[in-house]
């Protein structure tokens, strides 16, 4: 049934009176848990005595099941999830709950940097009007790869009737205003931004159109190309393929410990995992800033005995019949 049906967060007022959308708080659920726990329970104390060396495999998978559950259970109500925003050079040990509370931790991060891999930029048609991407049913888009000949970008490709040519690509920009019009120039510095110069071809009527295009910063706008009255040519934010933070851990027994963090690669130390969980994202790759969420679960040991426990109660499973197998063949 929960996973059927969405479940509400804990501490959530909900209108089901079933309690289906908080089973586990559900007196339905509590009850059927109860239950099943105290049946295993009894079979474990009624197979252990007395104790017989056939029973092992029985009772390795029910104590490892009865220790998982439990353990389980308990570790749900005693597991810490919290969330952590840390600026470069200094150090935080304050993190805050589901519900805004600050709590102060036995350890502090301190940012050291901040990396962060980007997907090639890209070209999109947008409507002068309404602003959805064309077409809006299905949109399209053009990747730009980044093939650089003689500090030029040269490609080719087509965006519904428009024929595109990159006539030059800047990966680090800055929009510079001039009597006339805006054009971008070299900026390796931060707040810098990705910015191409093209020419759009109408294959229809052979209407021309030449400019920059940009995503823009959090330092300078973003460069649209109006094509004409209906159609813009616009340059969307780029997104992340990989970010990661290089950090310096300090506990309260005086160790110290650096690392890097990224998704799907957390750090662990003292008993808490420490994942990436976000960064600036209105400074995209000159974020200052990286968003961490640390969890604690002190039970989750005595969980992974439980299920090592089934494991091997499985094997001996496996090898009584093995051997039942060649008595009976016998």
């Amino acid at each position: 049934v929960m996973g059927l049906i969405r479940q509400a967060p804990s501490g959530h007022a909900s209108n089901d009176i079933l309690g289906f959308s908080q089973m586990i708080s559900s007196w339905s659920f509590v009850l059927l848990y109860l239950w099943m726990a105290t049946a295993l329970g009894l079979t474990i104390l009624r197979t252990s005595f007395p104790l017989k060396f056939g029973r092992l495999s029985f009772l390795l998978n029910h104590i490892g099941l009865f220790i998982a559950l439990i353990a389980a259970t308990l570790g749900n109500a005693d597991m810490q999830r919290l969330k952590m925003t840390t600026r470069m050079g200094n150090a935080e040990w304050r993190a805050t709950d589901d519900k805004g509370q600050l709590t102060e931790l036995p350890l502090a991060i301190e940012l050291k940097d901040f990396t962060i891999d980007e997907y090639p930029p890209k070209l999109m048609l947008i409507d002068n009007e309404t602003g959805r991407a064309l077409p809006e049913k299905s949109p399209v888009h053009l990747l730009l790869e980044e093939e650089v000949y003689g500090g030029c970008l040269v490609y080719g490709g087509t965006l519904q009737d428009w024929e595109l040519t990159i006539q030059q690509s800047i990966p680090m920009a800055a929009s510079v205003a001039t009597e006339d019009t805006l054009k971008f120039t070299d900026f390796h510095s931060m707040g810098a931004t990705y910015a191409v110069h093209l020419k759009a071809v109408n294959r229809k009527n052979r209407q021309t159109k030449e400019g920059w295009v940009s995503c823009g910063s959090f330092l300078f706008p973003y460069k649209a190309l109006r094509l004409d009255s209906l159609t813009s040519l616009v340059m969307p934010e780029r997104e992340p393929q990989r970010f990661a933070s290089k950090v310096k851990v300090y506990t309260q027994e005086g160790t110290i410990t650096e690392d890097t963090i990224e998704v799907n690669r957390p750090m662990e130390i003292e008993g808490w995992k420490i994942y990436q969980l976000s960064y600036d994202e209105s400074k995209g790759g000159w974020s200052d800033i990286s968003i961490f969420e640390l969890v604690r679960d002190p039970w989750l040991p005595v969980v992974y005995t439980g299920i090592v426990m089934m494991m091997l109660g499985a094997v001996c499973l496996f090898v009584n019949a093995q051997k039942r197998k060649e008595e009976e063949k016998e």
